[in-house]
């Protein structure tokens, strides 16, 4: 048999598998400042959008129904991703207010 144990930021997810398995997906994207030293137009980017999903199929005998099976539903981790630019234009806006 074949399983994932699928973990996320150290959160334990899930572990997919079975032995009736005849297809296992596993979708990771992430996108962002996925790296510390990521820059968009010369400027320091932060955060990473993070989505996954593990998926699968069952393949049995004809007299049992085959599923189609689902350990971790499409998620989406979000973390809003800002440049410099966004940084310095709240300080500025902080400031203004005071």
């Amino acid at each position: 048999m074949i399983a994932l144990e699928v973990y996320l930021n150290g959160e334990r997810l899930s572990i997919a598998g079975r032995e009736d398995l005849c297809v296992l997906t596993f979708f990771l994207e992430a996108g962002g400042a996925c790296g510390s030293e990521t820059y968009m137009d010369g400027l320091p980017l932060t955060g990473c959008d993070v989505s996954c999903a593990v998926n699968g199929a069952s393949s049995n005998p004809s007299s049992v129904e085959d599923e189609a099976l689902e350990w971790v539903p499409y998620r989406r981790r979000h973390r809003y991703c800002k440049d410099q630019r966004d940084r310095e234009s709240e300080r500025s806006d902080s400031s203004k207010s005071h």
